[in-house]
């Protein structure tokens, strides 16, 4: 498994990711194709996991202004997921796919926004984020440890995940809506 200096550039995958989600503009962008139906797509940010060191994304997030935005987070390696119209993070505590990700509560007042593994929230968001927003996260692997901010203000954290320090993890988005778009804007690796 590489190490993150091993990693240049951290891009939404062209492989390992939902057939309706289309990847454009160098990795940059993907945009969930709007004749699909609204439902779970599942990308990844990168091809092979990342075994150490700290990662640092910041994604603008596009598209449709009502309705989910989704998950913001992780998978754990080593290897990927092989199913992805489910979500990781938030949703059912049928979710096949284990992850951690900070859901957006889309401006509602259910206070559903947090860090959530499986359909259960393990840390509150004083945030949630809608189309418009700007979330950032920041990964430190050898830690475990997750942390997000909306629009430069910081809103979730979440400390000492084992499965994250002994698997490595692979960057993930679950995006929900047809024609939702989510730009990564801001990268990097130590």
């Amino acid at each position: 498994m590489p190490w993150i200096s091993d990693l240049p550039d951290i891009r939404y995958s062209s492989n390992l990711k939902s057939p309706a989600i289309a990847v454009t503009e160098c990795g940059r962008v993907a945009t969930v194709i709007p004749d699909t139906n609204d439902t779970y797509h599942l990308i990844l940010m990168c091809d092979e996991p990342i075994t150490h060191g700290i990662v640092d994304v910041t994604v603008n997030i596009g598209g449709r202004t009502t309705g989910c935005c989704y998950s913001l987070g992780c998978v754990p390696g080593p290897r990927h997921p092989v199913q992805w119209e489910y979500p990781f993070g938030y949703g059912s505590t049928s979710n096949r796919i284990n992850g951690w990700g900070l859901h957006d509560n889309s401006g509602r007042a259910d206070d559903s926004a947090g860090i959530y593994s499986r359909g259960q929230k393990l840390a509150p968001s004083t945030k949630g984020y809608t189309s418009g927003d700007r979330v950032r996260m920041r990964i430190d692997i050898d830690r475990g440890d997750m942390q997000f901010w909306v629009n430069d203000v910081p809103c979730a954290e979440l400390r000492g995940v084992e499965e994250i320090r002994a698997n490595g993890i692979f960057l993930a988005s679950t995006i929900f809506n047809k024609g939702a778009t989510w730009s990564i804007v801001e990268q990097s690796a130590e």
